[in-house]
């Protein structure tokens, strides 16, 4: 399994609106083989920051989501608010210990 964690930063309007935008996200993503689920994460220090959670079946079923026009759809959604380049990084998940 595949997890993608990625901030978004964004002005205090984009914040706003990222709960909205994120269901958006999710429904485009029902869309896609691989596709496990979509979470918001909410840091306890800093409320003020957007951060998902996205899980995926395998790095390749990823990346044909992100390399897809409705992946690029959703992000230019969000270019008015965006205050500089959203950042990923991508885990693969282990076995349990």
């Amino acid at each position: 399994m595949i997890l993608v964690h990625v901030q978004h930063y964004l002005s205090t309007k984009g914040r706003n609106q990222f709960d909205d935008w994120l269901q958006e996200v999710a429904r485009a993503l029902q869309h896609f083989d691989g596709f496990i689920s979509i979470r918001r994460m909410e840091p306890i220090e800093a409320d003020d920051e957007c951060h998902l959670l996205l899980k995926f079946e395998s790095l390749d079923l990823l990346r044909q989501w992100s390399n897809s026009s409705e992946h690029d759809q959703m992000i230019s959604r969000l270019a008015p608010y965006r205050q500089k380049s959203q950042r990923s990084r991508i885990f693969r998940l282990g076995d349990s210990i």
